[in-house]
């Protein structure tokens, strides 16, 4: 059965957001983090890390490609500094 390209292809929430996936050098060592689209310019964190310093995992029939992130941080990150339309996107604007 094929999915709707508008929903999760886990949990089929129409709640999604685009973003970029770039890796990244710490002190603790490389790690991949989420730049979701959206948030404002002058916005001091812009990004929320993979958990667990997860590999993505790719569809060999598909090409879907996937991880995992801590929502809670993502919440946080589209609150302080998400744009009008995110959050109006998302359905999270007061």
């Amino acid at each position: 059965m094929r999915m709707n390209a508008m929903t999760c292809p886990s949990c089929q929430s129409s709640k999604h957001v685009e973003g970029r996936i770039i890796a990244v050098g710490s002190k603790s060592g490389p790690g991949q983090r989420f730049f979701p689209s959206g948030i404002r310019v002058l916005t001091l964190k812009r990004s929320v890390s993979l958990r667990d310093r997860q590999d993505f995992q790719a569809c060999m029939q598909c090409g879907h490609v996937w991880s995992t992130l801590d929502v809670t941080e993502l919440r946080t990150l589209i609150d302080k500094g998400g744009t009008a339309a995110l959050k109006a996107k998302l359905g999270t604007e007061a």
